[in-house]
């Protein structure tokens, strides 16, 4: 998980919802940066919630978005072949 959220506020999250990794206090293009490593390996889905996902949204493999702010959590299965 990738936040621009303080770490109190990440962990709580990541915590509720079985997380084991997240990194916080991130910016924008910091986002960006981190897909772009993840890319290295494999392909990214990057699921983001505003305009400050933008940048990691426009790098990932597939990148969504609910402008709505009416966030809700998907669960999508994801195959290599």
């Amino acid at each position: 998980m990738l936040t621009g959220d303080n770490k109190e506020t990440a962990q709580k999250i990541a915590s509720a919802l079985n997380i084991p990794e997240f990194r916080a206090e991130l910016k924008p293009e910091d986002k960006a940066e981190i897909v772009k490593e993840y890319q290295k390996k494999a392909g990214v889905l990057f699921i983001g919630d505003g305009v400050n996902d933008s940048p990691a949204l426009a790098t990932a493999t597939i990148g969504f978005c609910d402008w709505s702010r009416n966030f809700r959590l998907l669960s999508v299965p994801l195959m290599s072949s």
